[in-house]
């Protein structure tokens, strides 16, 4: 079990699964939920259990029952992923509020410049 650090420099070196991706066989930090993955994730436990359900090892009841399951889970993974994405806009929108405005009238500046001229 990890113990909480005390300063920055007792920080575990350990990054949480979800954060580590692999692609082309090499593991990629990611920085948010990865939806690909969880997707890809879905249709593999699909394809499986599709596979169990043509051999006869599961009946129908079970399929919709673990459909219904992996469809939840997939569901979680997208609110997951467009929380994180959203919440990632709006804390740079209070963080950089000043320089996307100013970037924003120098944009418009410029096009109106670019119209009148």
């Amino acid at each position: 079990m990890l113990k909480a650090p005390t300063s920055n420099r007792e920080r575990p070196k350990v990054l949480h699964a979800s954060l580590v991706t692999k692609v082309n066989n090499t593991k990629v930090l990611v920085m948010g939920p990865n939806l690909l993955e969880a997707t890809n994730d879905y249709w593999r436990k699909l394809n499986a259990l599709d596979v169990a359900y043509r051999r006869g090892e599961v009946t129908l009841e079970e399929v919709d029952a673990r459909v219904k399951v992996l469809m939840a889970e997939l569901g979680q993974a997208r609110r997951a992923t467009f929380r994180y994405f959203f919440d990632k806009i709006r804390r740079s929108w209070h963080e950089q509020q000043e320089l996307l405005l100013g970037t924003a009238l120098l944009g418009v500046c410029a096009y109106g410049w670019w119209v009148m001229s």
